[in-house]
């Protein structure tokens, strides 16, 4: 179950896009343009492969375009199934992609990329579900758990989990069996079926953790669906401590999430009050392949910090603040043809990269739907001096006024920068990662109105 932590992890990293305004010698919004071994690059073949990109584009007024250095945007060329390549002559490269969903109040996005030739060139991202139509048409996966406890602690519920999916589990006719429906999409996954203990507390806070659990893997879904029976008498659990040091002011969230062998996440435990915890399968489930996000998060005062764990088993954590990233300003530098934001920020030291983010929302939006956009800078590209700015796009055949930021509504935004134990090879991030990763996120807000 999505608890507290769970989604203030979210909220925190949140930020994961790309962008540039192309004003400056070979694109570069920031640094020298050149690789992150100091090379200045020549003729280079770039692929940017977009999972899930959508069978139909213009349904979602799907754009893809990248940028040659400091060149004019252009159209990509027509992908791969998912990949995109094209040839780059100058030190640096950008890529654009855009979406608006068909879906109400679905959230309108310009996602971008920027790095130099000589620290990536290749880059794969996933196109979030209200943005394609390549994922299926949901199917029924019914199910029936036996041997369950016929009495339980207050607050417990019982819920099934099958790939990012879950339904709770009501209780059947006979005492110690309970049944579930959900939802799918046709895969092959994990089930999963947690005892969830639900701890209430004051202003709102409290925490959400999986006591335990039993599991089925490789439930085939192809067609409406009845699972094998869950037999919870093998249900099992795995704990740990979280320390969390943090100032009297600060909002603090410590989250495990399972991304099981099977492809199935569970969100295992998730608090925003103490004391905090680390739960898990029974150590008898786990197999090769199973990996947990053991995850602790700290805001305060518009900085935010995320550090990250990557483990096969859970383990006691204990809070190491990342260094702070200071220095984000913002400014609106043009308003033509849109109003472009810059963000300036302090370099970060062995900085894997940065994202930054803006969003505005509110009825003054058109169409009252939300507007984000969202770029991944690689630090090779920023250099020593990082700063962004919003590239022109209106050039580009497909493009709408709906992706413009609109003048006299506010605009919260973001940078962060991640650190990670995998390198540069480890960003953007994305999960799961290999288990023994550890990454840290550290993040300053910033608002401005066109």
């Amino acid at each position: 179950m999505r608890s507290t932590l769970a989604s203030i992890a979210i909220a925190l990293l949140a930020a994961c896009g790309s962008s540039n305004s192309g004003k400056t010698p070979d694109g570069n919004a920031g640094g020298d343009g050149g690789g992150g071994d100091g090379s200045r690059g020549g003729p280079a073949t770039v692929t940017v492969t977009l999972v899930n990109h959508p069978d139909t584009p213009a349904t979602f007024s799907f754009v893809a375009a990248y940028q040659d250095g400091g060149g004019a945007w252009q159209a990509a060329p027509a992908p791969t199934v998912d990949a995109y390549t094209f040839t780059i002559n100058s030190a640096a490269w950008g890529f654009a992609w855009t979406c608006i969903p068909t879906v109400a109040g679905g959230t309108k996005r310009v996602v971008l990329a920027y790095f130099s030739t000589g620290e990536k060139t290749a880059l794969t991202e996933t196109v979030p579900a209200e943005c394609t139509d390549r994922l299926g048409t949901p199917v029924r996966l019914s199910g029936t758990v036996t041997n369950l406890p016929l009495v339980t602690q207050g607050g417990m519920t019982y819920v099934a989990y099958f790939a990012d999916r879950k339904a709770v589990v009501s209780s059947g006719m006979v005492p110690g069996t309970g049944a579930f429906n959900m939802e799918v999409l046709p895969g092959t996954h994990d089930l999963v079926v947690g005892a969830v203990a639900t701890t209430g507390g004051t202003g709102g806070g409290g925490s959400v953790d999986i006591k335990s659990a039993a599991i089925v893997r490789g439930v085939a879904v192809t067609g409406t669906t009845t699972a094998p029976a869950v037999d919870f008498s093998t249900a099992g659990n795995t704990n740990a401590t979280v320390t969390v040091t943090a100032d009297a002011g600060a909002t603090v969230g410590a989250a495990t999430t399972l991304y099981s062998a099977g492809a199935t996440n569970v969100a295992f435990s998730a608090a925003n009050l103490a004391p905090y915890e680390s739960d898990g399968l029974g150590s008898a489930a786990t197999i090769a392949g199973d990996v947990y996000d053991q995850a602790i998060a700290v805001s305060e005062n518009g900085a935010s910090a995320v550090v990250e764990s990557w483990t096969t088993a859970i383990q006691a954590q204990t809070y190491v603040a990342p260094a702070a990233l200071g220095g984000a300003t913002a400014s609106v530098p043009t308003s033509a043809p849109y109003p472009e934001i810059e963000t300036t920020w302090n370099a970060y030291s062995n900085a894997n990269g940065y994202v930054w983010d803006a969003q505005q929302s509110g009825v003054a939006v058109s169409a009252t739907a939300a507007i984000e956009w969202t770029a991944v800078l690689g630090p090779g590209y920023t250099g020593a001096s990082p700063k962004f700015q919003m590239p022109d796009l209106s050039g580009l055949t497909g493009w709408k006024a709906g992706w413009q930021f609109e003048a006299g509504t506010d605009v919260a935004g973001s940078v962060m920068a991640q650190t990670s134990s995998g390198g540069l090879g480890d960003f953007p991030a994305a999960p799961p990662a290999p288990a023994g990763t550890t990454r840290a996120f550290a993040s300053s807000g910033w608002t401005v109105t066109p």
